[in-house]
């Protein structure tokens, strides 16, 4: 009962924070912590689709920002993290076979290659690009609610020229996409109300 009872508490802590304390800093193991829960994510066939940049240096934020349409956010973060989704996930790129091969060699031959190949195989780049990105955004998630758990605000963020974020990090195009830029911190403010709809207006039995 007190784990359900915590578990929407952090939720009802959880919101997108505006601006953050410039000057407190998120300690290093509870930025692990975080990190970690991103880590343990789940993910379409355990493919693990993602990867977190972490941003610290105040200019790098700075010029990060300037990415991202100027957001305030950003700058002020005491981390950001870059979710990059990735774009080679198909069998033959060479990073999903080891992944799929890890609950051993013969389930991988007679049941998952075919049957994850089969699936990509239909998909087009863009396509492959959504089925990756939705994923990422499952590790977003748990990233935030980890953050929430230690009393750490976070602000999830699709503003932003990829290009520019891409290049300003040195990313691989070829290889990663930008999902998400997530910048964490103290919130300077918090919201005076939570706005959600009802739960039967969301909510719907089907017997």
């Amino acid at each position: 009962m007190h784990m359900k009872a915590h578990y929407l508490d952090i939720l009802q802590f959880r919101h997108a924070a505006r601006r953050f304390h410039e000057h407190k800093a998120i300690a290093a193991d509870e930025l692990d912590y975080i990190l970690e829960a991103g880590r343990l994510s789940p993910s379409s066939f355990g493919i693990e689709p993602w990867q977190f940049l972490v941003v610290t240096s105040d200019p790098l934020k700075r010029q990060l920002q300037s990415c991202c349409y100027g957001q305030e956010q950003v700058g002020t973060a005491s981390a950001v993290i870059v979710i990059l989704a990735r774009k080679t996930l198909r069998i033959e790129d060479g990073y999903v076979e080891p992944l799929l091969r890890r609950d051993g060699d013969d389930l991988y031959e007679n049941v998952l290659k075919g049957f994850y190949a089969g699936y990509t195989d239909a998909l087009s780049p863009g396509q492959l690009g959504d089925y990756a990105d939705k994923q990422c955004y499952l590790a977003a998630m748990n990233l935030m609610n980890a953050a929430a758990a230690l009393g750490i605000d976070s602000c999830p963020l699709g503003g932003f020229d990829a290009e520019a974020v891409m290049s300003l990090l040195r990313v691989d195009t070829a290889t990663f996409g930008v999902s998400m830029v997530l910048p964490m911190g103290y919130g300077t403010s918090r919201p005076e109300h939570r706005h959600r709809r009802a739960f039967d207006d969301v909510v719907t039995f089907v017997d």
